[in-house]
């Protein structure tokens, strides 16, 4: 969220379970998130998750299950620009009416925060091919960032491309080596070298 925004994270609703009695069978279906499914709510922008369907009524005296409702999936960088004031979960659809048992409500799903390639823009397939030590030295990589990215495996530059922002720090990258290899993204963009 953008600085200055106040608000955060909401976690997903269960469905309600259903009551006694019902008639046909059936099962809640599941809503699919949508990052426009925005709404201003008492002055504040909220971000809302999906909505489960809710369960058939019961035939044979079992009510169905609700739905489960999924949870906004976003990218740092969608939240990042985002102006909004809080994220909300999924909302679990309600469990179906049933003779002897309402079916259980479906699961609200928590909003959910998903990785992002590193570099997102097109990418000559000479560099895709490149080796990793000619991609280094022609784009002025220290011999530790290769070093390291050879330890990991990566033999051409073309793999560099597919990394996930939060990877590197997990295999022991330093703030300063992430960013080397952002200012190459950069440059690699802008189509220098």
């Amino acid at each position: 969220m953008k600085a200055g925004n106040q608000g955060g994270f909401v976690g997903g609703r269960n469905g309600a379970p259903g009551v006694t009695g019902g008639r046909a069978t059936g099962q809640g279906g599941s809503t699919a998130n949508d990052t426009d499914n925005r709404m201003i709510i008492n002055g504040l922008k909220v971000l809302g998750g999906g909505h489960g369907g809710g369960g058939g009524e019961g035939e044979k005296g079992f009510g169905g299950a609700g739905g489960n409702g999924q949870g906004p999936r976003l990218t740092s960088k969608y939240m990042e620009d985002w102006d909004g004031n809080i994220v909300e979960g999924g909302y679990g659809g309600t469990g179906g009416y049933g003779d002897d048992l309402g079916g259980t409500g479906g699961i609200g799903e928590r909003p959910d925060l998903v990785a992002q390639p590193l570099y997102t823009g097109e990418v000559d397939e000479a560099l895709m091919d490149m080796p990793l030590k000619d991609f280094c030295t022609q784009y002025k990589l220290s011999n530790d960032i290769f070093d390291r990215l050879r330890k990991l495996g990566f033999t051409t530059a073309g793999a560099l491309f597919e990394i996930e922002d939060g990877e590197l720090e997990k295999h022991g990258f330093y703030l300063g080596h992430i960013l080397e290899l952002k200012r190459v993204f950069r440059q690699v963009a802008a189509g220098r070298k």
